[in-house]
């Protein structure tokens, strides 16, 4: 299995995402491939939950792809703040 580093766009958000992308052993770029991306629970990173499952799919010859999503992991981003504390935050710079 050969497991590559990538980056993919979130192009809503302008933010990058970083992702691994699994090949099976014995990969040939000529042939095709079942593909599936694997995501997790909401708040996990790719070498959680969702990269036990896409090893396993990938022994069983898919290619496969796991993401942090937005804000999480090795991913671009800060999530917003609610509105309550994003008012406070900007009250706070003000001061300084």
């Amino acid at each position: 299995m050969d497991t590559q580093k990538v980056v993919l766009t979130n192009k809503e958000l302008g933010l990058r995402l970083a992702g691994l992308l699994r090949l099976p052993d014995g990969f040939d770029l000529s042939k095709d491939y079942p593909a599936v991306v694997v995501t997790g629970p909401m708040l996990s990173i790719k070498e959680q939950a969702q990269s036990v499952y896409a090893k396993r799919l990938t022994e069983l010859g898919y290619v496969t792809l796991v993401f942090d999503g937005s804000y999480f992991g090795e991913s671009q981003g800060t999530p917003p703040l609610p509105g309550a504390a994003r008012r406070q935050r900007i009250r706070c710079r003000g001061r300084g």
